[in-house]
């Protein structure tokens, strides 16, 4: 090959590569499961520190409508809080149908229940990546994190047989299609979902 060949080459790889589409910054899993991890905890802490004074002061009869009204609220103020971040519950049983799983979610809600049902460790956190958007605002990832039944929940959350009648016909009457009822302490309840996008300066 001539040396006019060779410069003849070098030019056309440049241009071609001149004529790619840039590469978009891409969040590293790091950076993901650091932000997840805040916001899961920001929501936990907002629910547990409305659940608990209504706890004390009425029981669950007091604690069901304040966590049907705070419960959302709570998780749009924790999203607004955080740039870049999206924030919702959701579960293959849920009690409130606006946290209906969608198809990410049951792929990954799976995961966790194969785990359970296998008694191997449940993962404590989880990502998964999502397709490439043209919008540079658009989430990248989801982060995960499971939802754990503790013994306060199963006032609300236990089996049928073992919540207060008036709780349970509270239940129906706020959540006529509720199915999050029949756990047990330490079950699987559900999962903390955080959507995910690039910051401003990134």
């Amino acid at each position: 090959m001539n040396y006019r060949s060779v410069i003849s080459l070098f030019a056309l790889s440049v241009l071609l590569s001149a004529c790619q589409p840039a590469q978009d910054t891409k969040l590293d899993e790091k950076e993901i499961k650091q932000r997840g991890q805040k916001a899961a905890t920001a929501l936990k802490v907002g629910l547990l520190g409305q659940l608990q004074p209504a706890m004390k002061a009425g029981g669950p009869v007091a604690a069901l409508p304040m966590c049907k009204v705070a419960g959302p609220a709570l998780t749009t103020a924790a999203s607004d809080s955080m740039p870049g971040i999206s924030i919702r519950r959701t579960s293959d049983r849920v009690r409130n149908p606006d946290n209906a799983p969608d198809a990410l979610d049951r792929k990954v809600l799976e995961i966790f229940q194969s785990a359970k049902g296998n008694k191997a460790e449940l993962p404590t956190e989880h990502v998964e990546w999502l397709p490439k958007s043209k919008d540079s605002k658009a989430p990248v990832a989801r982060y995960y994190q499971p939802l754990m039944i503790k013994e306060l929940c199963l006032n609300c959350h236990g089996a049928k047989d073992q919540i207060k009648p008036e709780v349970l016909a509270l239940i129906q009457k706020l959540y006529p299609d509720d199915q999050a009822t029949g756990y047990q302490a330490g079950d699987f309840r559900g999962l903390i979902r955080v959507d995910i996008a690039p910051l401003a300066s990134q």
